[in-house]
């Protein structure tokens, strides 16, 4: 059913990397990213400017092409917005504000400065979550673990193992330092997860308490509503 539109999409692989690829800054945006996850300051700040000295748009891209690969930067920023933790509901308003802003624009001046107020706007907000940077740096990794593979099953056990660190300090160490419980983060998480898929996608909710690892739809129910105060239903209405 999908095999021609898989296929189509395949053959224009080649062009559409020399289009827009061609000289594209992967190792500073990889430097950037990586330090926005981990609460680097200055590299962000020393990426920003050599991001900015970099010619985002050549003379050979469209508007078009222009616009699609800021509306890229701009999903990737939105993606590392909700992996700090900035609440679900502020990130879609975000990516869906600033990317009706890029459709709008009329010249590559204009696309310019939308995507350096995209830049500004996601890097200020993920700073301002400082409890996420004041984390030691195994229970920040467990974190962005977990958050990775929320769609699978997580242990103690397996997180230590993938930071080389001993499970039962790094519980004590998780309920020290976030105030939750390694089970009732992963919930937590699970949660936030839940909201996500709410809105982006059109998942049923015994889907997505599923594909998230609840027992039942049952449980899942009383952990969303522990946390959000209402149930899924009701979220969904809203």
């Amino acid at each position: 059913m999908f095999d021609e539109i898989i296929n189509e999409i395949n053959e224009k692989l080649p062009s559409i990397k020399e289009t827009y690829f061609k000289d594209y800054p992967f190792d500073i945006r990889s430097k950037f990213h990586h330090a926005l996850l981990y609460g680097d300051r200055k590299e962000v700040e020393k990426c920003l400017i050599e991001l900015s000295n970099n010619r985002e748009f050549d003379a050979t891209l469209s508007l078009r092409k222009a616009k699609n690969k800021t509306l890229y930067s701009c999903a990737t920023l939105s993606n590392i917005a909700a992996q700090i933790g900035i609440d679900t509901a502020t990130t879609f308003a975000l990516t869906e504000g600033y990317m009706e802003l890029i459709e709008k624009t009329q010249s590559f001046e204009s696309l310019e400065r939308v995507r350096a107020a995209i830049y500004v706007d996601f890097t200020t907000r993920i700073f301002k979550r400082k409890d996420m940077f004041n984390y030691s740096t195994p229970v920040r990794k467990s974190i962005f673990y977990i958050k990775d593979h929320l769609n699978e099953k997580i242990t103690l056990k397996v997180v230590a193992e993938s930071i080389d660190i001993g499970a039962k300090y790094l519980s004590h160490k998780f309920k020290s330092e976030t105030g939750y419980s390694f089970i009732d983060y992963i919930n937590k998480a699970r949660i936030e997860k839940a909201k996500h898929y709410m809105i982006f996608s059109s998942m049923s909710l015994p889907e997505i308490s599923l594909l998230l690892g609840f027992c039942n739809q049952s449980y899942f129910t009383k952990q969303f509503k522990r946390y959000e105060g209402i149930t899924p239903k009701e979220y969904m209405k809203k």
